[in-house]
């Protein structure tokens, strides 16, 4: 996908923990993250940089109640997936269909809303930094993304 943003789901808790940071919280989505921030449960929390982007365009007082502080290397936005069963066609005709999203008039709109330019084909070489990313967590002590 291409668009507004990068993903930045990178785990800083390691590089800030020594910083005086006493407790961690495990929060399962951006909405979470978002409403726990406003609910004064917790100080800092990370959050997906397009899942961000998607909440300050369609929640136009959210920019206001909340500060980026930091953020981590650019990364591609997570794949869209089928289930393994997925017939081939069907996942060709998809695959197809998000291909033309960018050059589709119909879908302009759709993709304001959604803060997208476009698709691009998965080029799993991007996502070598994901990996190595998920390599650092686990040799921290991480044995899965919070």
């Amino acid at each position: 996908m291409t668009g507004a943003s990068d993903t930045r789901s990178r785990n800083p808790i390691p590089a800030i923990m020594p910083s005086g940071i006493t407790s961690c919280h495990t929060i399962g989505s951006a909405a979470g993250v978002i409403e726990a921030l406003l609910a004064g449960d917790i100080d800092v929390g990370p959050l997906d940089g397009y899942a961000l982007d998607l909440m300050l365009r369609h929640q136009a007082k959210l920019g206001s109640r909340i500060r980026i502080i930091a953020t981590t290397d650019p990364a591609p936005i997570p794949f869209l997936v089928a289930a393994s069963g997925c017939p081939d066609e069907i996942v060709s005709r998809l695959q197809a269909a998000l291909a033309s999203f960018a050059g589709v008039p119909a879908c302009a709109d759709l993709r304001d809303r959604l803060c997208l330019d476009g698709f691009a084909p998965v080029a799993t070489g991007d996502y070598g930094l994901m990996l190595h990313w998920d390599a650092e967590a686990r040799a921290a002590g991480y044995a899965q993304p919070s």
